[in-house]
Order: C-alpha cells, then structure tokens, then sequence
C-alpha cells in the first residue's frame, strides 16, 4: 500500500500575500514503487495525469522537468513529510520560480505495531 509522501501547490503566489494559488496539485505517492499524480484544479477537476519514475533518484527530475512545465508554474508550495524521497534540496535548486517548502513541525501518529500515539514535537 503506497502512502502520500509529499504535497506539492503548484500555480502562481499571490502579490500581496504570499500565500499560493494553486493550479494543479501533484502527489507523490510512495510504497513499492514511486508514482506522481497531477490533479487539474481549474478546468477539468476530474482530470488526473500519473507519472511512475523508474527509480527514487528520477522523482525529482519527474517532477522538474515533465510536471512543472506541463502546469506552466510560476510558483511551488510544497508540503514534504518525513522520509519522503523528494528533499528541500531538489526543490530549492528552482531559480526562476517561487519556492515554499513545508515540514510537519509536530504529529501524532497511532501506531499499530506499539499500540499507542507516537508524538513528535520539532519545536521543542
């Protein structure tokens, strides 16, 4: 079962604010294998495209050079969770474009295997 390991805004900032005004959203979803969906928020909310990387180091690249482009961003706002394959580092090599990378600063997860709530707080 594959899990969503990064969420990643993609359309243009707004002037005044700086928050995003999403396009398109891109998911990277993770398990056996590595695959991106592209979900259109605009004129076609049901049309979903899906891109699967023939291996972890082609999901940045995916993602840069056949996703970005097909959007026409100007901007990403990207939520990465932990031990996802897509890094800051990737995103944060984009010059011409707005960058916002977001990491989850506190959780809490129930765990199956422990039977109790794992707390992680990176504030503290």
């Amino acid at each position: 079962m594959s899990s969503v390991t990064a969420i990643v805004a993609i359309g243009s900032m707004h002037p005044n604010d700086g928050c995003i005004n999403p396009s398109h959203i891109a998911l990277l979803h993770e398990g056996s294998r590595a695959a991106w969906t592209l979900h259109d928020l605009s004129e076609h909310p049901e049309a979903r495209r899906k891109w699967m990387p023939e291996s972890p180091d082609l999901i940045a690249p995916t993602l840069i050079n056949e996703i970005l482009p097909l959007c026409h961003a100007h901007a990403v706002s990207a939520t990465l969770v932990h031990n996802s394959w897509l890094r800051a580092e990737d995103l944060q090599a984009l010059t011409e474009i707005d960058v916002e990378i977001n990491r989850p600063s506190w959780s809490r997860i129930f765990s199956g295997w422990s039977n109790d709530w794992i707390v992680k707080d990176k504030e503290r």
